[in-house]
């Protein structure tokens, strides 16, 4: 039996802990814990984009967004999302412009295409097997919908070591984002 599905409403709160507290350098958590559970809220929701989580023990321990087409985070910001964001830049100016640089690097994705734009597991849990069995699903979810490449984005040595071995992705861009080196990966999946 397999420990990955799609998720649900009921899972937002999990994956937006995981989120804030595995993918804390991102820009999404120094938006606010409310900002993250709209986000993941409306994600659900959409059309153009999936997430897929992993459940042991009925706790999500992990999960995968994959997006096929475009989405604006903008439209559900709110000022009160904006002035937590801001509060954080005066702590750490460096915030504003990665958020300004990820707004401008946007990967353009064609209709044979998915992107996953988030994927995480819980700390506690990295290493054990769940990332893998992640991608994984992702790649069983693409071809389900006809979907031949996927494309990801890390700045994670780990993830560029496994993307690179493990999948013979090609790389498709390097750059930076104030000294840390992201890599734009796609493979296709067989």
């Amino acid at each position: 039996m397999s420990n990955v599905e799609l998720a649900t409403a009921k899972d937002i709160d999990a994956i937006a802990s995981i989120h804030a507290i595995s993918l804390a350098s991102d820009v999404l958590p120094h938006f606010g814990r409310n900002y993250l559970k709209k986000y993941y809220s409306e994600i659900i929701q959409s059309p153009r984009k999936d997430v897929l989580i992993y459940r042991q023990q009925n706790k999500v321990t992990g999960f995968i967004v994959l997006r096929t087409g475009s989405f604006s985070m903008t439209s559900i910001l709110r000022l009160k999302d904006i002035v937590v964001f801001l509060c954080h830049c005066l702590a750490k100016p460096s915030l504003f412009l990665r958020a300004v640089i990820q707004t401008v690097r946007q990967t353009h994705i064609a209709d044979c295409e998915c992107e996953i734009d988030y994927f995480a597991v819980a700390i506690d849990q990295q290493g054990s097997g769940i990332g893998k069995a992640l991608i994984h699903a992702a790649e069983n979810w693409c071809r389900d919908k006809n979907i031949q490449v996927l494309l990801t984005k890390t700045n994670n040595a780990r993830l560029q070591d496994f993307y690179l071995r493990e999948k013979k992705a090609e790389t498709l861009k390097v750059f930076s984002i104030l000294r840390e080196t992201y890599k734009v990966f796609k493979w296709t999946i067989e």
